[in-house]
């Protein structure tokens, strides 16, 4: 994986897709409830940008969509 990015879930009411966002702005991962963009992936080298509400829960980067 890319040093660039941190790793998390993208969270639909029916799965989980892989997230990445920018290493550099990590912090904004940890602020429970904070509007971000994130790339997500079904799979392979594609990746989308999407809207999203961040869940900290402590030990997972975890969005919602918005």
């Amino acid at each position: 994986m890319d040093e660039k990015y941190i790793y998390g879930w993208y969270k639909y009411a029916d799965r989980d897709v892989m997230l990445r966002y920018p290493a550099a702005r990590e912090d904004d991962l940890r602020q429970d409830g904070k509007r971000v963009t994130v790339e997500i992936t079904f799979g392979g080298d594609v990746w989308d940008k999407r809207r999203g509400v961040v869940s900290w829960g402590g030990g997972n980067f975890t969005v919602t969509p918005a």
